[in-house]
C-alpha cells in the first residue's frame, strides 16, 4: 500500500496541458484588453475582491397625502391647547358626547359611540395620539355637525372647550 491515496492518474497527459494553455491565453486576452481600454477598475475577475451587487428596490411611489381636513372654528382652540396638554382631546371627546346628546337625543348618543367604535377599530385603547385624537375630534365634529345644522351652535359660541 505504498502508493499515493486520491490520485487519478491521467491517461492523455497532452490534453490537460492543451486545456491549462487556452485558459491561460483566455485570461491574457482578457487582461490585455482591460490594460489598453483602461477598465480594468471597472470590471474584475477576482470575485473575492469585487463589492456586491446593489439589490435593485422597487421604486413603488409613496401614495398621495389626502389634503388636510378643515379644522371648524370650534375646534381651533381645542388642538392649540392639545399641543401643551394632550388629555385635553378626551375632555373635548365627553364635552361633545353631551352635546349631541342634549341635541339629538338618543340619535346624538348613538353617532357618538359610532364615531368611537370607528375610531377603536383603527386605534387600539392606549395607542392614541395626538394626531389620532385630532382626527376622532374631527369626525365628532362633522357627526354633530349633521345632527345641528348650523357649526356656530350656541355652544361653539361659549369659547374654549376646557376648565
Amino acid at each position: 500500500m505504498g502508493d499515493t491515496l486520491y490520485r487519478i492518474p491521467n491517461p492523455d497527459v497532452a490534453d490537460a496541458v492543451n486545456t491549462v494553455q487556452k485558459m491561460a491565453q483566455k485570461r491574457a486576452l482578457v487582461a490585455a484588453v482591460l490594460i489598453v481600454t483602461n477598465c480594468s477598475d471597472a470590471f474584475t475577475q477576482d470575485l473575492e475582491d469585487a463589492e456586491p451587487a446593489p439589490v435593485p428596490t422597487p421604486s413603488v411611489a409613496p401614495a398621495p397625502k389626502p389634503p388636510a381636513r378643515p379644522v371648524p372654528n370650534a375646534l381651533i382652540d381645542t388642538f392649540e391647547a392639545m399641543r401643551e396638554n394632550p388629555k385635553v382631546s378626551f375632555e373635548m371627546v365627553s364635552k361633545l358626547e353631551s352635546w349631541m346628546l342634549a341635541k339629538a337625543g338618543d340619535r346624538g348618543k348613538q353617532a357618538h359611540a359610532d364615531c368611537l367604535a370607528a375610531y377603536r377599530k383603527v386605534t387600539p385603547k392606549g395607542r392614541d395620539t395626538v394626531g389620532s385624537m385630532r382626527e376622532l375630534l374631527l369626525d365628532l365634529w362633522e357627526a354633530y355637525d349633521k345632527l345641528v345644522p348650523s357649526s356656530t351652535a350656541e355652544q361653539a359660541d361659549q369659547g374654549p372647550f376646557w376648565p
